[in-house]
């Protein structure tokens, strides 16, 4: 499966404007072109007086993308859309010719 993370959201604190929690989703797609999709969210600690704080306006999806990845458990995530896609090969046919 090749796996593609998305971020799908960021939630800031109106007067700081510092980022609390990232959506994202995963999207992986099999050798067939189906597609199965993860989402989640992670949440975040800091302030604007922290080392290395970007301004929000910034900040781009591979900012947010390391932040991800330095909160998830990636085996495990990509896990999930290996098992979707297990369960629905392993579905049976509603119809005898599919």
């Amino acid at each position: 499966m090749v796996n593609k993370y998305i971020i799908t959201e960021l939630q800031r604190t109106l007067v700081e404007q510092v980022v609390f929690t990232v959506g994202y989703k995963l999207e992986s797609t099999d050798d067939k072109g189906k597609v199965y999709i993860w989402e989640g969210n992670i949440n975040l600690t800091g302030s604007s007086s922290d080392p290395g704080f970007i301004a929000f306006e910034s900040l781009t999806e591979a900012d947010a993308l390391a932040w991800v990845y330095s909160k998830i458990d990636k085996p495990t995530i990509e896990g999930y859309t290996v098992r979707m896609k297990e369960v629905e090969d392993n579905k049976p046919s509603i119809l005898p010719w599919e």
